[in-house]
């Protein structure tokens, strides 16, 4: 099943350099990304069902009428994205964009933001666990055993994991220009405190930012088909490594285990697109959940738990469900909720804005704080994919811009560049 889909994103992805140009061509780039994650969620699990051990899949589990809706919408939205995406790229692939960042920055500010990120990890490490460093220390080594803690610190979590970021991306900037033993140490350091409490994704993060600032250091670099299988092996085993780092003790699963029961979201969204019918009310919960994503629970203790999943998903299927389980749907259940049978076609309008911004904004950056944002906003087309674009994603975004922008801004106003 969708094996066209799989087909014809292997075919964009070989053919990329083609299609925007190779003055224009980046690996691992914002388009590369978008396809290999939504093929990773959402297609590849109902494609395996295919194989011999497809009856291990969730996905295999579907009645036919929940297959079908599921099969239609993503072709519908697949090559809605993919004809948008090709004839804009088409369109400017003469255009030259690349530029270099402008990268001079004072080592004294990097050591400042390492002490601040620091501190901000700590605090929010520390939250709800009383500020107990053996039990911060468990945080760390299994993180996924806390997760229930984490009602009421959004903010926080949004905060540190902002400035730890920022931090990061600095500290590669500068140890790229360098190359001395003290960048590296630094680059270290404001890796661990942006890794330490985190997901699997915070790994591939860290080195998708180090890919992406080495590419605009030389930017007129080309790429050779050797390179690229480089840099894919190197991102795949990462990939892998981070779904065995992320361990809890009671999970005795071995690590395919892990990675086969990883594609709940291929089957939520199809459950979800055979037994709801568009509403308004859904729309109008999108919108609510929203507009009050950025109150803190400390200030409004009854707050509605955010997202169709508290209000229609888990009651109808996963009643026993823990608290924070709310990014199994993805984006397929989210778009259906809101917009119908026009979804297919308005998120896929919508990730393709997304998609080709980040790759121009990648392309033609020359300021750190355009640079950053863009690349944020790329690492975030997972979780997009994942849980959606409204409730606290949009919010979680915002508030990133606007720390990367307060911060950046007094660091170029001391003479960062």
């Amino acid at each position: 099943m969708l094996l066209d889909i799989l087909l014809v994103s292997a075919l964009i992805i070989f053919l990329e350099m083609n299609i925007v140009g190779k003055n224009n061509y980046i690996i691992f780039s914002p388009f590369f990304i978008f396809l290999a994650a939504y093929n990773l969620l959402f297609i590849l699990p109902a494609f395996m069902t295919g194989f011999s051990f497809g009856n291990l899949l969730i996905f295999s589990r579907l009645e036919t009428h929940y297959i079908d809706a599921y099969l239609t919408y993503n072709r519908f939205f697949f090559y809605s994205f993919s004809s948008f995406s090709i004839i804009y790229f088409l369109m400017i692939r003469n255009k030259p964009m690349k530029a270099k960042l402008n990268m001079v920055i004072q080592v004294q500010w990097i050591v400042f933001l390492i002490f601040l990120s620091f501190i901000v990890k700590y605090i929010y490490l520390g939250t709800g666990l009383g500020w107990n460093p053996f039990s911060i220390i468990q945080r760390i080594i299994f993180p996924r055993e806390f997760t229930s803690i984490k009602e009421g610190t959004g903010l926080i979590n949004y905060l540190q994991a902002a400035l730890t970021l920022a931090t990061y991306l600095l500290t590669t900037i500068n140890h790229i220009n360098k190359k001395t033993k003290s960048s590296l140490f630094m680059l270290i350091v404001a890796g661990l405190l942006f890794y330490i409490g985190g997901g699997k994704q915070s790994l591939i993060w860290l080195v998708f930012v180090y890919i992406i600032i080495s590419i605009k250091s030389d930017i007129y670099k080309k790429f050779s088909f050797s390179t690229n299988i480089k840099y894919i092996l190197i991102i795949g085993f990462v990939i892998v490594l981070s779904f065995s780092l992320m361990v809890v003790r009671a999970d005795s699963r071995s690590l395919v285990e892990k990675l086969v029961k990883y594609q709940k979201e291929s089957y939520n969204s199809a459950l979800v697109l055979g037994d709801f019918e568009w509403k308004s009310e859904y729309l109008l919960a999108a919108l609510t959940d929203t507009i009050v994503a950025p109150i803190p629970r400390a200030l409004w203790a009854g707050k509605p738990y955010i997202g169709f999943f508290k209000r229609y998903w888990q009651p109808k299927y996963e009643a026993n469900a823990v608290l924070y389980q709310t990014s199994t749907y993805g984006f397929i259940a989210e778009s259906h909720m809101i917009m119908g049978v026009f979804a297919p076609f308005c998120y896929a309008f919508i990730f393709f804005v997304l998609m080709s911004y980040c790759y121009v904004k990648i392309l033609t950056a020359t300021k750190v704080l355009t640079i950053m944002c863009s690349i944020y906003l790329t690492t975030f087309f997972y979780f997009f994919l994942r849980v959606g674009v409204t409730g606290f994603i949009v919010i979680n975004i915002v508030f990133a811009f606007i720390v990367f922008y307060v911060f950046l801004k007094k660091l170029y106003k001391f003479k960062l560049r």
